[in-house]
């Protein structure tokens, strides 16, 4: 059971769709757009990490790979991270 994608969906599938998506961009010459698809991803990102925490902070004691979670977040390349994380450790 993956919980990032829908049963139907395939790993391939996903990862055939960013090297598809960003060949097409290069070839247009469209770095900025491409650009901004990265930039959105690790926005997105950050969200479900955060998503993650919240949700598991009732049980926070419980699990052992969530304090790597929020390591991972806490060193990652984040802006304005110790605000975000107020509260879930």
């Amino acid at each position: 059971m993956n919980i990032y994608r829908h049963e139907d969906e395939s790993l391939d599938a996903e990862i055939d769709s960013f090297f598809d998506r960003f060949d097409s961009l290069f070839k247009k010459g469209d770095f900025e757009r491409a650009d901004k698809i990265i930039d959105e991803f690790l926005k997105r990102d950050l969200q479900l990490k955060i998503a993650m925490l919240t949700a598991t902070l009732p049980a926070s004691s419980k699990l052992k790979n969530r304090q790597r979670l929020y390591s991972t977040v806490l060193l990652g390349p984040y802006d304005h991270i110790d605000d975000l994380l107020r509260g879930l450790k």
